[in-house]
């Protein structure tokens, strides 16, 4: 038995760190969007992506996404919106660095959308399915904590009224 939990122990250690690295939910910073197909909430990752996330707050405190659209969605894959044009084509700054981390493009995740290497901005994406394919590319700033159900009704033209910042977990 002591061989055994000697040879499984570099195994948890390893999980462990990983665990460390993934971000948490307590004392985050929460952006709760309101549609009209209802609400969702977002836990933002503070830690695991610091400038992408204080980017995305400096659009939502400056009203950017009040009264915008959903431009994007495509079933099996991702809602997405944040376009000053209403399309997935045109960016607009202040641009971050792509903070690219370990944590994946799960269903739920919230990534940037970008048009080329470290051109993040405003727009959003929402992962509806498992997107590992996406890992690496784009930088994943937080994750739908409730709301999913609302998230997998949003189609394309869905008005997001506003998003507001509530804080702690």
């Amino acid at each position: 038995m002591h061989r055994f939990i000697r040879s499984v122990r570099p195994l948890f250690a390893a999980v462990a760190a990983c665990l460390a690295l993934q971000p948490g939910v307590a004392g985050a910073t929460i952006v709760e969007f309101q549609t009209n197909m209802g609400n969702f909430k977002v836990n933002l990752y503070d830690n695991g992506a610091p400038q992408t996330v204080a980017n995305f707050l400096s659009y939502v405190s400056n009203g950017a996404y009040t009264s915008s659209i959903t431009h994007r969605s495509v079933a099996n894959f991702v809602i997405q919106g944040g376009s000053p044009s209403a399309n997935e084509y045109q960016g607009d700054g202040p641009f971050t660095r792509d903070e690219l981390g370990p944590v994946s493009h799960w269903r739920g995740t919230v990534g940037v959308s970008t048009r080329g290497r470290d051109t993040g901005d405003g727009q959003i994406f929402v992962n509806l399915v498992d997107n590992v394919s996406l890992d690496h590319e784009y930088t994943v700033l937080g994750r739908v904590t409730s709301g999913m159900d609302v998230v997998d009704r949003v189609l394309e033209g869905t008005v997001i009224e506003r998003a507001e910042v509530r804080f702690g977990g």
